[in-house]
């Protein structure tokens, strides 16, 4: 598959469902899961053990303050791992902010962004290629928007998950998908010991939400994006010069 035939499936999968973790409002698609960086296939988000208990804040503000915490914790964090599920297709991602990403998908590949540049790896050969203007949307989709207006939003109970004893939070807001923006339901598991996001599902009835989206977030270990020692430039991203020279820290490949 050709870098480009890569990132246009990049694209569809995330645009199945777009999410916050990390732009859209309310974290659209941040979650907990295993490492990105492998490159291994992930796998989907594991079923929720238990039923929402203990009730955790039920007065709407507080549970509106509670979620907002949540995401800030996460953005405050720097850095961590996403695991999404939609559609049947896995992706994994890995974030370290402000400006550094590397999303995974099954097979196919992985793309790097570090600031304007991205990066395309198909079969361990890597190219700086022309779409960091499109990709770049994804960037926001992963990173909890701060500023998202959080409606209706009411606390579940207690659930454990995957062992951990996790506030549940469902809540209304709306996402862009490319095409305007479109009303979903969220919901989110709050880790009770860290105060950070564990999973966060996102649904909806509109066409463009052609699946609900799942994202587990992980906060395990070191992230660390860098770019690839050697690449083929494919050109210049929008508002670059054409042949321009190596990304960050690579070396444009003969």
């Amino acid at each position: 598959m050709k870098p480009a035939s890569l990132c246009l499936a990049l694209l569809l999968a995330l645009a199945a469902c777009k999410s916050a973790d990390p732009t859209a409002p309310v974290p659209s698609g941040a979650g907990a899961g295993a490492g990105a960086g492998d490159g291994a296939a992930s796998t989907a988000a594991p079923a929720d053990s238990g039923s929402p208990s203990d009730a955790a804040p039920a007065d709407s503000a507080d549970a509106t303050d509670a979620i907002a915490a949540a995401l800030q914790r996460v953005v405050d964090k720097g850095a961590y791992r996403v695991t999404m599920s939609a559609g049947g297709v896995a992706t994994q991602a890995e974030i370290q902010l402000p400006d550094r990403l590397r999303i995974v998908i099954g097979d196919m590949g992985q793309v790097v962004m570090i600031g304007p540049d991205t990066y395309s790896e198909q079969n361990g050969q890597w190219s700086r290629i022309s779409t960091a203007g499109s990709l770049g949307n994804i960037m926001e989709q992963l990173v909890p928007d701060l500023e998202a207006v959080v409606q209706d939003a009411r606390a579940l109970g207690m659930e454990t998950l995957d062992g951990e004893a996790c506030d549940v939070y469902s809540y209304s807001s709306s996402q862009d998908l490319g095409s305007g923006k479109v009303p979903v339901t969220v919901k989110l598991w709050v880790a009770r010991d860290t105060g950070l996001p564990r999973r966060q599902t996102v649904s909806g009835e509109e066409p463009a939400m052609a699946a609900s989206l799942t994202s587990d977030f992980s906060y395990d270990g070191t992230v660390s994006i860098e770019a690839p020692a050697t690449f083929t430039d494919l050109g210049a991203g929008p508002g670059t010069d054409a042949g321009a020279g190596p990304g960050a820290g690579g070396t444009a490949a003969p």
